[in-house]
């Protein structure tokens, strides 16, 4: 049995009877109109969670790619070893199309972490097929032992400006393993508590008005 017959049947059990056995015309004609009511508030209910999924879906595949394609080209044609503070660059450059989110609202902090480390994950777990892809030549074996496989080897030097800190394959790896857990923490919860305020909100009568991911209201 669906959940339509299911509701249905609960709130049949609730239609009051005239002492004949009856139910009045007064009872049925209430009846269907809080029928109607919870039936179109149930179906408005269920179009704003898949809006709020498609968008959040969105803003994954955004992180996914900007952090895949814009910032792992930026990173090839750059050589940053040769700037100071290259790579506090480069980490301000992960969060920095998301920070807008958490301007607007500040409980969307979450969503702007993970995405931005989302970002530099994409940045540095494909880094070295996207190098091999713009036509430079890349061992892609030895780039993924070193970077997927814990080691002593010293692969560069994290350039911060005024300190250089040197990046070994056992530091890398240890990071991007780390990193995993942390972003599907962060979006998980932040996903739940952003649905939750806006599942509260009074629904629009307006068709399709659906409040976007960034606005005060999430």
């Amino acid at each position: 049995m669906g959940r339509k017959n299911v509701r249905f049947f609960k709130r049949l059990k609730k239609l009051r009877f005239s002492k004949t056995g009856r139910p009045t015309q007064v009872a049925i004609k209430k009846w269907v109109t809080d029928y109607e009511d919870e039936e179109t508030k149930n179906a408005e209910k269920q179009r704003a969670l898949k809006a709020f999924n498609k968008k959040f879906s969105f803003y994954i595949i955004l992180s996914s790619l900007y952090g895949l394609v814009f910032v792992n080209y930026i990173d090839n044609i750059i050589p940053g070893g040769f700037y100071s503070g290259y790579h506090m660059w480069l980490t301000v450059m992960y969060f920095f199309p998301f920070i807008i989110l958490t301007i607007t609202f500040p409980k969307n902090w979450q969503l702007t972490v993970g995405l931005g480390l989302l970002a530099s994950l994409m940045n540095d777990v494909f880094y070295g097929l996207v190098r091999s892809l713009m036509g430079y030549q890349t061992d892609l074996t030895r780039y993924y032992q070193l970077w997927l496989i814990p080691s002593g080897t010293h692969i560069f030097d994290l350039n911060l400006g005024s300190v250089t800190i040197p990046v070994y394959s056992w530091l890398m790896s240890l990071s991007i393993y780390g990193r995993i857990p942390i972003i599907i923490l962060l979006l998980w919860f932040w996903k739940r508590q952003a649905k939750n305020r806006y599942l509260s909100q009074p629904m629009s009568k307006t068709k399709n008005l659906i409040p976007k991911l960034w606005k005060s209201n999430l």
